[in-house]
């Protein structure tokens, strides 16, 4: 029985605006150590951090010392050709998974969440951007929606550019171990004003941290928008984290990850300029869930945002699930609860799924162990 990472390529067509950075560029070696200050922020929680480094190939095309240096290297490194011959991660590396596979097994509605995986629930609301960014077409996404029993999608939601899920998501492009690869991600509210969420495999996997990591909010592949695929920029990780688990063992439910994000020239942090989706630990039930992201392997070609809608399950081990059918490339996107059609909460993302059953996408439970990560990666600094 295998395991498939949500992992695939992508396809665009040009670049535009770059977002560069004020700060000195972060170090260029692999799994470069992290600062003083996040170093002991880290210290005895079973978190690891990286700086966000470049490959060896890029680092060689670094002309000079600046953060704007490194940024122009970067850039110049993700071509539309580049991203577009991207490759899904189960064509370049087999895996199989290094624990049992969770069964699907569908509990009522409202399930409850056994004590011992939960301490109080915590909910983290929304944060609206507090500065002005780029001018919002009009809201062409569904309705807001509530808690039900259907499962709807994948489907597109054909947000209009701005629509607040459509800028608080995107795609993550990066290089691991000499193969680009592609994942989604998404903003969310934290102290730094700068997380990036995302699965633990789009930040590190084998042992290793990711490479020339960036993130690009509302990605869309909509011609007629002048600045597409990028309306809101590149913007670039200065620290990538994950749980020690998942780095060193490959635990499914530890399949957690963050990127903490450099200022853009300005100085302004991503989620003031964007906004953020909330967050939300230890609830006490599986929630109804607005799954989202960039699914890239067939039938789909990761060029547009899909969501699905369905209600989320226990599937034993920490882990939940949901139908939803999203394929390599939507690793990473978030599930949304109590969404009111721009703004709602994350309590899971898309993980992993079984060839075996693919209409299912699976989620660590968001219990103790990821309000815990979460608690450290919203407190590290961009800027230390």
């Amino acid at each position: 029985m295998s395991r498939r990472l949500l992992r695939g390529l992508v396809a665009v067509t040009t670049f535009c605006v770059v977002l560069t950075t004020a700060a000195a560029p972060p170090s260029m070696a692999q799994d470069a150590a992290p600062s003083k200050a996040l170093e002991s922020l880290l210290r005895g929680s079973g978190t690891v951090a990286s700086e966000a480094g470049l490959s060896p190939e890029v680092a060689r095309t670094v002309d000079g010392t600046d953060a704007e240096d490194y940024e122009r290297a970067l850039s110049a490194y993700w071509t539309p050709e580049r991203m577009r011959a991207a490759r899904p991660v189960e064509e370049v590396r087999a895996r199989a998974p290094r624990e049992a596979a969770p069964a699907p097994h569908k509990l009522p509605s409202g399930g409850r969440v056994p004590d011992e995986l939960r301490g109080e629930p915590v909910v983290i609301p929304p944060a609206k951007p507090t500065v002005a960014s780029a001018p919002r077409g009009p809201v062409t996404g569904p309705a807001a929606g509530g808690a039900g029993t259907t499962a709807i999608g994948p489907f597109k939601p054909r947000y209009a550019i701005g629509h607040p899920v459509a800028r608080t998501i995107g795609k993550v492009f990066f290089n691991h171990m000499g193969e680009d690869l592609v994942c989604s991600a998404g903003i969310v509210n934290s102290a730094s004003r700068s997380l990036v969420w995302t699965a633990g495999h789009c930040v590190a996997d084998e042992g290793h941290f990711a490479q020339n990591w960036i993130f690009v909010p509302n990605y869309n592949m909509d011609h007629s928008w002048p600045q597409s695929p990028a309306p809101y920029g590149y913007w670039y990780a200065r620290w990538l984290l994950a749980p020690g688990d998942w780095v060193d063992h490959g635990i499914s439910y530890n399949d957690i990850g963050a990127a903490v994000m450099w200022p853009s020239s300005s100085g302004t942090r991503i989620q003031d300029y964007l906004g953020a989706q909330g967050i939300s630990f230890n609830l006490p039930y599986f929630p109804f869930s607005y799954a989202y992201g960039y699914p890239a392997d067939p039938p789909y070609d990761g060029e547009y945002l899909y969501l699905a809608i369905a209600q989320a399950h226990d599937a034993g081990g920490s882990v939940i699930y949901m139908e939803n059918s999203m394929t390599g490339g939507s690793s990473g996107g978030y599930w949304l609860t109590n969404f009111d059609g721009e703004y709602g909460v994350v309590n899971g993302h898309n993980s992993f799924g079984f060839d075996h059953l693919p209409q299912y996408t699976y989620s660590p439970y968001y219990g103790l162990a990821t309000s815990n990560f979460y608690n450290l990666a919203q407190n590290a600094n961009p800027m230390a």
